[in-house]
């Protein structure tokens, strides 16, 4: 898939390189997009501060969130693809429904930009890579932050969960990717 500065994401066939479906439903340049897990739904975010899931069938269009202030930079699917979440330039990530469109969850990135977010594997906690190298570990849905690892130079990039839970894992800008208990 790929999205354009004319506000449409053109989904493709890798081994033929056609165009398979052509959404159309954004105004703006297209910021990040992301395929659920079991890949029967895409999630865009756009330059007109619209997020939107949808299906790339002749269904469409599924549902608009427009709870950001500014442009949304990361979007991620939780592994029970029950929820999306959305970082924007106005540092908050939001968490949303997507059966219903409705906001479940709001943090206040006031610390430092977030970089990366992962969902922890039972859906109960998120990790947040930040540009000041933190990871913050944080409960949804009512944002008590659990843990802060500060292992990192430089900004966090990438997170991730072990399967289990049990431990996380951060890559920064210094190089080095770390591996730590998360709980």
């Amino acid at each position: 898939m790929s999205g354009s500065h004319d506000g449409t994401v053109q989904v493709w066939d890798a081994a033929t390189s056609k165009t398979l479906y052509t959404y159309h439903g954004h105004t703006q340049a297209i910021t990040p997009l992301a395929w659920s897990p079991d890949g029967k739904h895409l999630a865009s975010a756009s330059a007109d501060l619209t997020i939107h899931l949808w299906q790339p069938t002749a269904q469409g269009h599924l549902f608009t969130y427009s709870g950001h202030h500014s442009i949304v930079e990361i979007i991620m699917w939780a592994a029970d693809r029950k929820r999306i979440t959305t970082v924007g330039r106005d540092q908050t990530a939001q968490s949303w429904d997507i059966a219903t469109g409705g906001n479940v969850y709001t943090s206040r990135l006031t610390d430092a930009p977030a970089r990366a977010l992962a969902w922890s594997p039972d859906g109960k906690c998120i990790l947040v890579g930040r540009e000041d190298g933190q990871v913050v570990l944080r409960e949804t849905p009512s944002d008590r932050r659990l843990f802060i690892y500060r292992g990192h130079a430089q900004k966090v990039i990438v997170v991730g969960w072990s399967p289990d839970g049990e431990r996380a894992a951060s890559g920064s800008a210094d190089t080095t990717v770390q591996i730590w208990q998360a709980r």
